[in-house]
């Protein structure tokens, strides 16, 4: 009896192990699935199977991931980020319409029988389609917080052996040329992700021209999600703020990227952004409205939209009548308390009365009603506190350093790591990334678990 107690507490506890990995997977799934933010087209369930012959593959039923293949990688370190290569190389396929992958698993088994000879598709093609949908994956997944090509080839080799897959399929690329095409692609899905996160970092320093040409960098490769359409538009959205009135451009507002530093003004013009406010707001409302054909609820543009009615109503001397409407009435209760105390500021309220709200409110209201006209300048030498090698202002990063480049687009950072911080070069501009804090005196941000100071 006590051994049969035993097994049952074994088998007990694989169930809950297990279950906690199908868990772990949909998890992953949502996270993937709401970084791409890609209704067009719509996203595809996930469907759990029993089945041990097919790994994952996309169907008409949608993503179809074997439990088979979970229980490969179950219990594994780093088991989220080998999951969500699997799920976000299947979700490529899908985004990017290779129509001829349905029913065909990642190793190129078939549900569906003998298929290869009645396909049209050339090898070519489909090597082509599976260096795609590794450049999607990987970058999608980056974004998403999974490290997915780092462990790519571990996933691919395991799922190979695990399944008893042929390295050599006829009319597919061999198991070695599938590492070829993932190590290629390394490289350049790092050098999207940093423009992602270089573009976010620059948009909150008020670097609207950089921030800009980053994400249209990243948009010139094709990768059209809700996310990069929000963030374009929320630099033409802030950059819209800053040459308003001075009433309007000396504050803040709940803009959903950037809140912690307040854009400055006197930035450099340029063709698409220069001093007219309508047009940069007209841009801006254009870009959320892309981003909502993409997904209709997607909250950050959806609020985005709703400061851009509150500026509007502003210009027409309307704001009492926005705060009644439902749209502002839907919007989460600190945005309201944020844009209702903007809105006190505008009308001259007495900073008494104001006061009332502000606990109800964020950290941006403090600014607003006490710091908003009193902005202090860093004063602090980062490259003397990060001991950086005063040349590189005259010089430039001395080699060796790696670049950030795509296909496609036009931005080149140069970028090097040293021991305690990474420096990253772009024109006359220095950006240095560290996990050493010191915002707090010298005008640094925080992003990503990560510190930033910008040096011109």
């Amino acid at each position: 009896m006590r051994n049969l107690g035993l097994l049952f507490i074994i088998i007990f506890s694989h169930l809950i192990f297990a279950n906690d990995c199908e868990k772990k997977v949909n998890e992953i799934y949502k996270q993937l699935t709401n970084s791409i933010g890609n209704n067009f087209p719509f996203p595809p369930d996930l469907k759990i199977v029993s089945d041990t012959t097919n790994v994952a593959y996309i169907s008409d039923k949608g993503i179809v991931i074997e439990k088979k293949l979970i229980n490969l990688f179950c219990g594994e370190n780093n088991f989220e980020d080998k999951i969500a290569y699997v799920l976000s190389h299947e979700l490529a396929h899908h985004y990017l319409s290779h129509s001829w992958m349905r029913n065909t698993s990642l190793g190129y088994a078939s549900s569906i029988g003998d298929f290869i000879e009645k396909n049209a598709v050339s090898r070519d093609q489909r090597k082509l389609a599976e260096t795609q949908a590794d450049l999607f994956g990987g970058f999608f997944g980056q974004i998403s917080g999974y490290n997915v090509l780092r462990y790519a080839k571990e996933v691919l080799s395991k799922i190979y052996d695990g399944y008893g897959i042929s390295r050599e399929i006829k009319g597919y690329p061999s198991l070695d040329e599938r590492f070829e095409i993932i190590d290629s692609k390394i490289s350049e899905a790092r050098s999207l992700e940093k423009l992602f996160d270089l573009g976010n970092v620059f948009l909150r320093f008020g670097e609207f021209e950089v921030a800009k040409a980053c994400f249209e960098d990243i948009l010139k490769n094709n990768f059209t999600s809700r996310e990069i359409y929000n963030n374009l538009g929320t630099v033409y959205l802030l950059y819209g703020i800053t040459i308003m009135d001075n009433n309007i451009a000396r504050l803040k507002f709940p803009v959903n990227i950037d809140y912690v530093t307040r854009a400055k003004t006197g930035l450099s013009r340029s063709a698409d952004l220069f001093n007219d406010s309508k047009k940069m707001l007209e841009n801006a409302k254009s870009l959320f409205e892309k981003a909502l054909l993409l997904d209709n609820s997607y909250i950050p543009s959806k609020q985005n939209l709703s400061i851009l009615k509150f500026l509007d109503s502003y210009s027409k001397k309307t704001l009492k009548d926005f705060l009644k409407t439902s749209e502002y009435k839907n919007l989460e209760r600190e945005i309201q308390i944020d844009l209702k105390i903007i809105s006190m500021i505008l009308r001259g309220e007495r900073s008494k009365k104001i006061e009332k709200f502000i606990s109800e409110g964020t950290n941006r209201s403090l600014y607003n009603l006490y710091e908003s006209g009193n902005q202090i300048e860093s004063k602090i030498d980062i490259f003397s506190k990060f001991k950086i090698d005063e040349s590189i202002r005259i010089f430039g990063i001395e080699r060796p350093y790696e670049s950030v480049n795509t296909e496609y687009g036009n931005m080149n950072f140069k970028f090097k790591e040293e021991e305690n911080f990474i420096i990253y070069e772009l024109d006359d501009k220095y950006l240095i990334e560290s996990s050493l804090d010191h915002t707090n005196k010298d005008g640094g941000i925080f992003y990503n678990n990560r510190f930033f100071y910008l040096v011109k």
